[in-house]
């Protein structure tokens, strides 16, 4: 297996580097058991579209409302932020609606 890198010559250099990278990639995979990290992936995937298909039918919730909860339950599940919905998602977080007007300065 070649690591393709699109932005790097391919020198004899990069080449030492990539098979080098690929034999320590190697080495730490085979103290997996692939099949269980399968499994484990599998579950966890499944799980988390259970849970996005519960937010999809829940009929309480509006189009914005909905893609925030999407939003904020893949940020906790994975541990990872979005910019763009940052700002979205915090004034949910406080109770707020999303796309009213920030309040002005000291009048919190």
């Amino acid at each position: 297996m070649r690591l393709l890198v699109p932005d790097e010559p391919d020198t004899v250099e990069n080449n030492v580097q990539y098979r080098a990278l690929g034999r320590s990639f190697y080495r730490c995979l085979k103290e997996f058991d692939l099949a269980d990290l399968h499994s484990q992936v599998h579950d966890e995937a499944v799980d988390l579209i259970e849970h996005i298909l519960k937010v999809l039918n829940d009929p309480d919730l509006d189009d914005a409302r909905c893609l925030d909860e999407i939003v904020l339950l893949y940020q906790r599940r994975l541990g990872v932020a979005s910019a763009r919905h940052e700002k979205r998602i915090l004034k949910r977080l406080q109770g707020r609606e999303p796309d009213s007007p920030e309040p002005a300065p000291g009048t919190e």
